[in-house]
């Protein structure tokens, strides 16, 4: 499984937990406005984005989110927690 982390500025701990949770690539964008992170869209063969809720704003959130529709690529929204992501993810492996 192929996912993309939008949020955060390091995400270690969140990458270790999505790889014992079987992803097999993931890519992170920070979220930040001045890396270009708006002007991008979900790069293809991304199977879910993972969006780390504390540190997006409410815009981006709502564009990644209606672009992972329009793509139909699963959505995930948690906070930065290794915790929230593991529940939230784990919703979405019961659902595949």
């Amino acid at each position: 499984m192929s996912i993309l982390v939008i949020g955060g500025d390091s995400i270690k701990s969140v990458k270790n937990v999505l790889t014992d949770m079987g992803a097999a690539k993931i890519t992170h964008w920070d979220g930040r406005k001045n890396h270009g992170c708006n002007a991008k869209s979900i790069p293809e063969g991304v199977d879910c984005v993972l969006m780390l809720t504390t540190f997006l704003n409410h815009n981006m959130m709502k564009k990644y989110k209606k672009i992972a529709k329009r793509d139909n690529v699963s959505l995930v929204c948690a906070k930065r927690s290794v915790g929230s992501v593991q529940e939230e993810f784990s919703k979405v492996l019961k659902r595949a």
